[in-house]
């Protein structure tokens, strides 16, 4: 009982409980697991998709996703809508999304894709859509939004979601996390006793006054089941009274502080100080301004005996190295190496291989060309694999591949497939052809 009575105390206070603070920190912190390690403050996308915190609990009935997947998602399109290509191939994608894994990557990409948002080319590549490019102009404004005033989105999640009939309880606590900010931002900025900050906080703090009844309009429209949402209701209604508190304190602060900035001795004012002044030449101004400007302190000189008297004996002291003779001669020559050791055993049997391919008149599977024996004559077919069909390539074994008139075309999406009992796990789908310009030049 008497655990229960302190939750709901800490609620009504107005501050987060250390249970959701650790929460909304492990969100972001989750990130990791997706960039390999690399901190997530430090990728600029996902700093600003950051931002866009305050919209999370109005956008989550239609993501339906964490807050993992909704930074991760939002800094990938805003990553390629902003690059200077417009086509991008697997190389530039993994190029623009280094931050981020292959495995996390490829999901991100599919989901955007199938928002529409992203489309997929089989001969230039992906690139972003027109829906695309009209999310990011929406997220840019949603980010302009959130920084002019953080408060107003969560106020219009909770009212989306009461019309809605929808599960309201985060969009409560994001509306508390939002007063209190305000409040402890108030505090700051009257301890600051600066004139600026406490006119920049005034200025938030009258924003959150005109929506304080319609906050409380809200807070009462909302389903109170357990002690937890009704010690949150009890905490925004507790902060929006000590607001109107705070707002009455920080006027009779500012204007303080304009009491002591325009206060002048001798009963002087402002507008007689300037008429004196525009009585003056502006020669005679121009001469007080260029005294003024002279330096109440002469400079130390920059050179005196000390200084020169040290740099002349280090200088006599210095250690000095004999310049070794240079003896010119001829290099030693090199053994030539016969032909055969040149050419692995691999690329003839590659070529018998391809001859094969090609007699046959008919598309071969690409995995049945390229995967052959382990794993190194495997990466050693694929890298050749380019010069295939290439006529007038080179001499030696590269003008025996491209004399092969052979073609290689890739099948579905570009995305590699997983391969059973091979040297390699996975292997983009495709077909080796013979060419539709006849018959091999020899």
């Amino acid at each position: 009982m008497k655990r229960r009575k302190k939750a709901s105390s800490s609620a009504s206070s107005g501050n987060p409980s250390r249970k959701e603070q650790v929460q909304e920190q492990a969100d972001w912190d989750q990130l990791v697991e997706w960039t390999g390690r690399v901190d997530p403050a430090s990728v600029d996308a996902l700093s600003a998709a950051r931002t866009l915190d305050p919209f999370f609990p109005l956008l989550h009935a239609i993501a339906g996703r964490s807050k993992r997947d909704f930074f991760a998602r939002v800094a990938a399109l805003e990553t390629l809508a902003t690059s200077s290509r417009v086509w991008f191939s697997p190389e530039d994608l993994k190029e623009e999304l280094y931050w981020l894994e292959e495995e996390p990557r490829k999901h991100v990409l599919q989901a955007l894709r199938a928002s529409d948002w992203l489309e997929f080319d089989p001969e230039r590549g992906t690139a972003v859509t027109s829906q695309g490019e009209w999310a990011c102009t929406v997220l840019r404004f949603l980010r302009r939004e959130t920084q002019e005033g953080e408060l107003r989105p969560a106020v219009e999640g909770l009212r989306v979601s009461l019309e809605l009939d929808e599960e309201h309880s985060d969009h409560l606590l994001s509306v508390r996390k939002h007063l209190v900010d305000l409040y402890d931002r108030i505090e700051r900025a009257r301890a600051s006793h600066s004139a600026v900050i406490l006119r920049r906080e005034k200025s938030r703090l009258s924003e959150a006054i005109d929506l304080s009844a319609a906050i409380r309009e809200l807070v009462d429209r909302a389903t109170l089941d357990d002690s937890t949402a009704r010690g949150v209701a009890r905490a925004i209604h507790d902060l929006l009274s000590r607001l109107h508190y705070k707002a009455g304190e920080l006027h009779g602060d500012i204007t303080e502080l304009g009491r002591q900035h325009l206060e002048l001795t001798a009963g002087v004012t402002v507008e007689q100080i300037v008429a004196t002044l525009m009585r003056f030449e502006k020669a005679e101004l121009a001469d007080i301004g260029r005294r003024a400007l002279l330096p109440g302190v002469r400079p130390p000189a920059l050179l005196n005996v000390e200084i020169v008297a040290s740099a002349a004996e280090h200088h006599l002291t210095r250690q000095r190295v004999a310049r070794e003779d240079v003896v010119w001669e001829e290099p030693a020559k090199v053994d030539a190496v016969p032909a055969e050791q040149l050419s692995p055993a691999e690329i003839g049997t590659y070529l018998m291989d391809l001859e094969t391919a090609y007699e046959r008149m008919h598309p071969t599977p690409l995995e049945q060309i390229v995967c052959s024996g382990d794993r190194k004559e495997t990466f050693l077919r694929m890298s050749l694999l380019p010069l295939v069909g290439e006529k007038n390539t080179g001499t030696g074994e590269v003008a025996k591949l491209g004399a092969i008139d052979l073609d290689v075309r890739v099948s579905g999406d570009g995305y590699p497939t997983s391969l059973d009992s091979r040297p390699i796990r996975q292997l983009t789908p495709g077909e080796v052809r013979p060419k539709q310009s006849g018959r091999r030049q020899t």
